[in-house]
């Protein structure tokens, strides 16, 4: 198994089956996890691909967000492969790429418990407010999941959904 860094590839197969395996899930953002999107944010260094035996098992992003910021999301491992440890893998590839890019602040939002231990295994720190240092805008502002005039008093915030950020993010 290999962890790919934007290295040429390009069968835009490989995107297009990524897409269809990330599609099930529902936790991942479908408006982000399209082929055009996930192949973009891989040749743009900010994401990394798992592979095994000729095909995609696990990708990560860090998707660039309207107010400069990296968000961390459409993590995936294939269903075959969980419970390897990938994820966590995933996590400490990913902090370690937001590292390497000068001034980036990474954050993570999710409602996934096992991304949130991978996450602090990584080095993340949970967050409890939304609006600093991160603004509004890029954490709870695009959430799809709560209407627009519920967001202010949104019950899964801090409890359902987390907030985390990278080292030296905040």
């Amino acid at each position: 198994m290999q962890v790919l860094r934007a290295n040429g590839l390009s069968d835009c197969l490989v995107w297009s089956a990524l897409e269809r395996a990330m599609a099930v899930e529902p936790s991942i953002m479908g408006s982000r996890a399209t082929a055009d999107n996930l192949e973009r944010v891989y040749r743009d260094r900010h994401a990394l691909l798992l592979w095994d035996d000729g095909r995609a098992v696990g990708f990560i992003a860090a998707w660039n967000t309207p107010t400069g910021n990296l968000e961390i999301g459409a993590t995936w491992v294939d269903s075959a492969y969980r419970g390897q440890g990938l994820g966590n893998l995933l996590a400490r590839e990913i902090v370690m790429l937001i590292g390497e890019i000068r001034g980036a602040r990474g954050f993570a939002i999710t409602t996934n418990p096992r991304f949130v231990a991978a996450a602090l295994r990584a080095g993340m720190r949970l967050h409890g407010d939304w609006r600093d240092p991160i603004a509004w805008e890029a954490t709870c502002g695009p959430c799809d999941a709560i209407a627009e005039n519920e967001k202010a008093a949104c019950p899964k915030r801090n409890a359902a959904c987390r907030l985390l950020f990278c080292p030296d993010s905040d």
